[in-house]
C-alpha cells in the first residue's frame, strides 16, 4: 500500500498501462496532461531532474484508457473521469457542458427554426424517431423487445414528444404509449408486463421537460460547486447500483421484468460516455430549481459518500442477497464498504468511511 502512495514517473505510468495491455507513449501522456485529463507532474526538489506525477495517477490513467476505448472525444472522457471522482477541474467540466448546450442550440435552430408550424415540429420528431429506430450498435435504448421498424419509430416519436414537452404531439401520439412501453421493456407482447406497476403515460407527466438552451446555459454557469458535487455523486451511485439492484428488486416479477432488466443491464454495464453530460445537465437543472442552500446540500453530499451510501443500500437488501451485491461492486468501492462493515460490527456507527473517489478509480 505504501508503494501506491509514492509519486510516479512517466516510465512507471507507461509500465502500469502496459501491464493492462495498453500501449502508451510519453507523447500520449503529454497530450492528456495538456487536455487536463491527467494531473501535471512536478520536478523532484533535489538531485537530477525527474518529473513526478501525484500518487493515484496510474489509476486515473487506466480509467482514461478504459473510456478511450469507448470514445476518442476528450470532452466525454473528461466528464467520465470527473464523475468517477478524479481531480478534474470543475470549470473545465462547466465548459464541456456549455459546449454541448451550444451544439444542441445549433441543432434546434437548424431543425426547428423560429416560427416552426405544428406540422414542422411533427416532421422533425418523426425524422429523429426514424433515425433512432434504425440504429443498432449505438441505439439510444438497447433492443430487447421484438418490434417492427415502424413500431420502434412510433415508440421513439412518443418518447421525444415527452422530452420536448409538446402536448399537441403527445395527444396526437397517445396510442403509441403502448409501443413506447414495449421499447423500454415495461410491456411484453400483448400483456401489461411492468407497465401495470409503472404506467408510462402517468410517468410522462412527471418527466422534466427540456429547458431552452439559454436556461440550461444559465444553470450550468451559476450552479455552485456543492450542486455539482451532489450531482456527481448521485450519477456515480446510479450507474453503479442500478444494475445491481434491479435484478434483486424485480426477482419476483419473473418473465414480466425480463426485457426491462436486459435494457438496464445493457445500458449501465457498458456505459456510454456520451450519455453522461445530458444526465448531468438534467439533474443540475432539477436540483438548481430547488434552490437548496449550502446547509441543506452538505448533508446530502455526505450521505452519498462512497462507502456510506453503499452500506445504506446494502442494508436495505435481504441478507441472502447482500453477498451477491457486494461481489458486483467495483473493487475499490467494495474495499471501502468492507471497512465500513467492520466499523459497524465494532459498534462505531457514527464513523463514516473515507471518500475514496478523490483518490481512486471505480
Amino acid at each position: 500500500m505504501a508503494q501506491q502512495q509514492q509519486p510516479l514517473t512517466a516510465a512507471s505510468l507507461i509500465a502500469a498501462a502496459s501491464a493492462e495491455s495498453y500501449a502508451v507513449t510519453s507523447r500520449s501522456l503529454e497530450l492528456w496532461r495538456y487536455r487536463g485529463l491527467l494531473p501535471r507532474p512536478t520536478r523532484r526538489p533535489s538531485g537530477r531532474a525527474v518529473w513526478l506525477y501525484p500518487a493515484g495517477t496510474d489509476r486515473q490513467l487506466l480509467r482514461l484508457l478504459h473510456w478511450r476505448n469507448k470514445t476518442r472525444r476528450h470532452e466525454q472522457i473528461r466528464i467520465a473521469l470527473w464523475i468517477e471522482g478524479f481531480p478534474i477541474d470543475l470549470e473545465s467540466v462547466r465548459g464541456v457542458l456549455v459546449d454541448i448546450v451550444d451544439a444542441w442550440q445549433r441543432a434546434l435552430a437548424a431543425d426547428l427554426p423560429s416560427g416552426a408550424t405544428t406540422e414542422d415540429i411533427a416532421s422533425v420528431i418523426d425524422a429523429f424517431a426514424a433515425k433512432a429506430a434504425g440504429m443498432r450498435g449505438r441505439s439510444p435504448i438497447p433492443r430487447a423487445a421484438r418490434m417492427t421498424a415502424a413500431e420502434r419509430s412510433r415508440a421513439y416519436g412518443y418518447l421525444l414528444s415527452v422530452v420536448l414537452g409538446n402536448e399537441d404531439e403527445l395527444r396526437r401520439r397517445k396510442d403509441d404509449v403502448v409501443l413506447a412501453e414495449r421499447l423500454l421493456g415495461l410491456r411484453r407482447g400483448h400483456g401489461d408486463g411492468m407497465a401495470a406497476m409503472i404506467p408510462l403515460d402517468a410517468a410522462a407527466r412527471r418527466v422534466a421537460r427540456l429547458p431552452t438552451p439559454a436556461e440550461a446555459r444559465d444553470v450550468i454557469a451559476s450552479a455552485t460547486a456543492e450542486e455539482f458535487e451532489l450531482v456527481r455523486r448521485f450519477v456515480q451511485v446510479f450507474v453503479i447500483w442500478l444494475p445491481i439492484l434491479a435484478p434483486i428488486l424485480l426477482v419476483n416479477e419473473g418473465d414480466k421484468a425480463r426485457d426491462l432488466l436486459k435494457i438496464a443491464g445493457s445500458m449501465f454495464s457498458e456505459q456510454a460516455p456520451e450519455v453522461f453530460p445530458y444526465l448531468i445537465v438534467a439533474l443540475l437543472i432539477s436540483l438548481h430549481a430547488k434552490a437548496l442552500g449550502s446547509g441543506e446540500l452538505v448533508p446530502l453530499i455526505a450521505a452519498l459518500a462512497p462507502g456510506r451510501v453503499d452500506l445504506d443500500l446494502l442494508s436495505e437488501l435481504p441478507p441472502n442477497e447482500r453477498g451477491q451485491a457486494l461481489r458486483q461492486l467495483p473493487a475499490e468501492r467494495a474495499k471501502i464498504l468492507g471497512e465500513g462493515l467492520k466499523t459497524r460490527r465494532a459498534g462505531s456507527r457514527d464513523q463514516t468511511p473515507a471518500d475514496p473517489s478523490r483518490q481512486s478509480s471505480r
